[in-house]
């Protein structure tokens, strides 16, 4: 009886070990998705930045350019409303 209970000992034994492992294992591949998913998330986050920022400058790019418009208006109504100088030509 002695090698009939070492040898269930063992298969015990390579039993748990392989339990252990493909434990192990689908832990393993569990932390590699949690990770794939925390980098999605983070590039996803870093996009939203980025477009958030395009919008800023575009918006500010249209306010600048509204507001050379007026400068341009205000200075040629002020050039129109000058009084004419005698002799001189008007543009």
């Amino acid at each position: 009886m002695g090698f009939a209970d070492n040898a269930k000992d063992a298969l015990a034994a390579t039993g748990q070990k392989i339990g252990r492992a493909a434990e192990d294992a689908k832990e393993r591949v569990s932390d590699k998705i949690d990770e794939a998913k925390a980098d999605a998330e983070v590039k996803k986050a870093e996009a939203d930045v980025k477009h958030a920022e395009a919008e800023r400058d575009a918006t500010k790019a249209k306010n600048d350019y509204k507001e050379d418009l007026r400068e341009f208006r205000l200075t040629r109504q002020e050039a129109s409303s000058r009084p004419e100088v005698p002799g001189s030509v008007r543009r």
